[in-house]
């Protein structure tokens, strides 16, 4: 049984459900030789999941912005929706800020908003908000080339072509915007023991 049993066992479950994405369990040199970035001591090993992707949604939402525009679709934004109702016909009358906008269909994608927009016709959505941290930061130094993902800290770490973001923290049921400072302190300084001589708690943010 080793430090990486439990993954390893979460792993095969996925695998008999399915899951064809090409997982190896790699020793803590192993780990090493493929993110030089890791610290010498102290890692138990880790698991190199070879289908996994990510991007920045910055740049995603940019991205689907920009297809969206060139095939004629319009983009309105800076508008408020306060709800939903039934409208014209078998359509669905939404209700803005600047007026009613009455459409064939509507996709709903607000969030923990989500609810509150579709009781008006009659849904019940079981939704409730979550809250996280992150922060992104050049990364001097021998920064991650990697994306990572630190099993004790339970922290997720982006490596972008110039910057890294840092991501974690699950606060079920918030929606306030204000932020935590010691908190996200806390999660950022949780990841410098993964390392072996970058300090994320010394970026400058």
């Amino acid at each position: 049984q080793g430090p990486l049993a439990s993954d390893g066992e979460i792993f095969r479950e996925l695998g008999g459900l399915g899951f064809t994405g090409g997982l190896a369990e790699l020793t803590a040199d192993e780990a090493r030789e493929l993110e030089p970035a890791l610290a010498r001591h102290g890692i138990a090993g880790g698991i190199h999941a070879r289908v996994d992707r990510y991007v920045r949604p910055e740049s995603l939402t940019a991205g689907l912005d920009a297809h969206l525009r060139a095939q004629g679709v319009e983009i309105r934004e800076g508008i408020a929706v306060t709800g939903m109702e039934t409208g014209p016909g078998a359509g669905v009358r939404i209700s803005t800020a600047t007026g009613p906008i009455d459409v064939d269909r509507a996709v709903v994608a607000a969030g923990p908003s989500s609810p509150a927009l579709l009781e008006r016709l009659g849904i019940a959505l079981p939704l409730v908000g979550a809250r996280g941290y992150s922060v992104t930061f050049a990364g001097a130094g021998a920064r991650p080339r990697h994306a990572l993902y630190l099993g004790d800290a339970k922290v997720g770490i982006s490596a972008y072509a110039t910057e890294v973001r840092i991501a974690g923290v699950f606060e079920l049921g918030r929606h306030e915007a204000t932020v935590d400072h010691a908190r996200l302190d806390r999660m950022v300084a949780r990841c410098d023991p993964y390392f072996d001589t970058w300090r994320p708690s010394r970026e400058p943010r």
